[in-house]
């Protein structure tokens, strides 16, 4: 006939076993939740160099039109013999400086906000589908709230 054995007592493998889950449960709730801050922690800052950037960038643009208007100031004495070639080119120096360093600035913000982007999950994954649309049009409103004229020389 059949036969049906029952352990009586397994010297506590089953409580122990039980134990050792619960705390492999508690590690694991651990990590995740130092996983959620750090990835919180990383979105913050992501945020902030951003920020930073985009003042930045702001502030060389500000810069840009301040020596332009130096620029026109030089090249007005300059016409009525009250300034020297040599200043008119220092002044367009100045200038071209001013331009290269608004450019930086601008695509330094660019980057910073492409950090946002990637921190938000907004970048283009296989789960989300729709994201490089959505990163375009981010990307878009970015460079358009940056550099409005380049956007006019697009086709």
């Amino acid at each position: 006939g059949a036969s049906l054995t029952v352990p009586v007592f397994n010297g506590g493998a089953l409580r122990a076993s039980q134990r050792q889950a619960e705390m492999d449960l508690v590690a694991l709730e651990r990590t995740r939740e130092a996983i959620r801050q750090a990835v919180a922690a990383q979105s913050v800052e992501a945020v902030n160099r951003a920020y930073a950037a985009s003042v930045q960038a702001d502030l060389r643009r500000a810069q840009v039109e301040a020596v332009n208007r130096t620029l026109a100031s030089v090249l007005d004495a300059y016409s009525r013999g009250a300034a020297t070639q040599t200043t008119v080119t220092e002044a367009r120096t100045s200038a071209l400086q001013a331009e290269l360093s608004a450019l930086d600035a601008t695509y330094e913000a660019l980057q910073r906000s492409y950090d946002v982007l990637y921190a938000a999950g907004a970048m283009p994954t296989p789960s989300a589908p729709s994201a490089p649309s959505q990163l375009r049009d981010a990307v878009r409103a970015i460079f358009e709230a940056t550099a409005p004229d380049a956007m006019e020389a697009e086709p």
